[in-house]
Parts: structure tokens; C-alpha cells; sequence
């Protein structure tokens, strides 16, 4: 059996819990921002920094191909860009969970970025992060409470994990020339007995 039939399937889900995470963050995220008076949602304040920083030319081709559906579009993008960036964290979080982080927070960053700077919010930067934190605690807690039972329970991934310890391979034909060894040793310690052949037998007198 080869190494990828072991190590893909836990990679899949990897990569499913990646883009569970994160849907559950900025769902936590979103709730959290609609409570709030004054504070943009965090998919459309990074809608809106992404249309600040598209070219003019690249806006005018937007607007005449989708209309009045551009924002739509334009939101649309920024979900499937989250969920393609959280599901390759969590596929390579079943190895390197650590990195898998790092991508989560550098997400988290950006909206907490794009929340700040939002020209359409009103409220105080310090309410304005309040989704942001949901959005940390929720994903990353997410993130990392999926991913550990995979790093657990996956075969040929233990050996990633520095404290885990190694347990050699079974090693059929190598078990088989050991057991062959113990019983010539055996053998070989057998008491010989002098006299005791078919051409030493002594009679009594």
C-alpha cells in the first residue's frame, strides 16, 4: 500500500475542517457585527477594501459585465477565497498544525484590518473589533479542536509529532529469520550426553 493511500484521506478532512472553521468564524463573526450599531460585517468591510485597492479599469469591466449584481459577485469572491485559503490551512494543519494557525491568524488579521479602516463604519475602533475577536476565538478554537483527533487517530502521521513515540514497522520476513535464530540457539543448548549416541551404549557388569 502506498504512502498517499494512507495520508489522503486525513488530509481531505483536513482540508473539510479548514472551510467548517472558518465558515463557523465569520458566521460567529457576522452575528456579531449585526448586533452591533455601527460596525461593518467583516466579509463586506474586506468587500470594500478590495474594491479600493482594484484598479479603475478592472471596477469599470466589473460593473459592465455583472450590473448591479457586482457587489454580489464581489462578495461571492470573497467567500470563495476564505474557503480555498482555510480548506489548504487545514490540509496542511494535519501535518503542521502550527502553520495551519498562522494562516487562520493571518486571515483574522486582514479582517481586523479591513474592519478598522471600513469608511462606512461609525462606531469606535474598539467595537468594531469585537466580530474580529469572535472571529479569532472561533475559528482558531475550531480549527485546532478538529484537527487534533486527526493528528491522534491517523495512520503514518504519529511520526510528525517530536514527543510521540516511534514504533518500528511491522517486519514479517525479519520476525520470521529471528524466530529461526532462537530455535538454532535451542538447539544448540541441548546437554550432550557422552556415551548416549547409537555407538556408546555401555552394559553393565
Amino acid at each position: 500500500m502506498s504512502d498517499a493511500t494512507t495520508v489522503r484521506p486525513p488530509r481531505v478532512r483536513g482540508a473539510l475542517a479548514g472551510v467548517l472553521a472558518a465558515a463557523a468564524g465569520v458566521l460567529a463573526a457576522e452575528g456579531a457585527a449585526a448586533v452591533l450599531t455601527g460596525v461593518t460585517a467583516p466579509v463586506v468591510a474586506v468587500g470594500n477594501r478590495a474594491v479600493d485597492w482594484t484598479p479603475q479599469p478592472v471596477k469599470e469591466w466589473a460593473i459592465d459585465a455583472f450590473g448591479s449584481a457586482d457587489k454580489a459577485v464581489l462578495i461571492g469572491g470573497v467567500l470563495v477565497t476564505v474557503a480555498l485559503l482555510a480548506a489548504l490551512a487545514g490540509f496542511l494543519g494535519v501535518r503542521r498544525p502550527r502553520l495551519a494557525l498562522i494562516g487562520f491568524v493571518l486571515l483574522v488579521a486582514l479582517a481586523s484590518t479591513a474592519m478598522l479602516t471600513d469608511r462606512a463604519a461609525t462606531a469606535s475602533p474598539a467595537l468594531r473589533l469585537v466580530p474580529v475577536l469572535v472571529l479569532a476565538v472561533v475559528g482558531l478554537g475550531g480549527l485546532a479542536w478538529m484537527l487534533y483527533p486527526l493528528r491522534r487517530t491517523s495512520p503514518g502521521l504519529a511520526s510528525t509529532d517530536p514527543g510521540a513515540p516511534v514504533r518500528p514497522a511491522a517486519d514479517p520476513a525479519g520476525t520470521a529469520k529471528r524466530l529461526r535464530r532462537r530455535a538454532d540457539r535451542e538447539r544448540h543448548r541441548l546437554p550432550h550426553r557422552p556415551g548416549a549416541g547409537a555407538h556408546g551404549l555401555t552394559v553393565g557388569t
